[in-house]
């Protein structure tokens, strides 16, 4: 018995601290990483065309990014409730895909960029 108690309480004090974690570093990833990469046009219009070519896989992984955040609290609140004190753990976990469904939507919402987007390198002309 004694083993799964020290499990436990080393599971009480490691599990809150990684998703702690996990929440900074999706937070990096949508405020520091996305940006940058989609600084390119190209970059940008080539997300968008992959977000438009698959709409209902693109709308199911939302649907099931979001469902994993609430099921994930709903979780964390029955194992708060029940005294398992590892479960705060589970809040941070849940709000780090908070993010990634606002970059979604962010994507979602923006215009459709054209193609001619005055790139005129290569058209029309022959490289030497």
């Amino acid at each position: 018995m004694g083993g799964s108690a020290a499990a436990l309480d080393v599971l009480e004090a490691v599990f809150p601290w990684l998703g702690v974690a996990l929440f900074v570093g999706s937070l990096v990833m949508v405020l520091v990483v996305y940006p940058r990469q989609l600084r390119k046009p190209d970059r940008l219009r080539d997300l968008q065309l992959g977000l438009n070519a698959t709409p209902r896989i693109t709308i199911v992984s939302a649907v099931l990014l979001a469902g994993y955040a609430l099921m994930t609290a709903l979780l964390g609140i029955a194992f708060v409730a029940a005294g398992y004190t590892f479960a705060w753990g589970m809040f941070p976990m849940a709000a780090a895909a908070v993010p990634y469904l606002g970059a979604f939507i962010y994507l979602w919402r923006l215009p459709f960029p054209g193609f001619d987007d005055g790139d005129d390198v290569g058209h029309g002309t022959v490289a030497h």
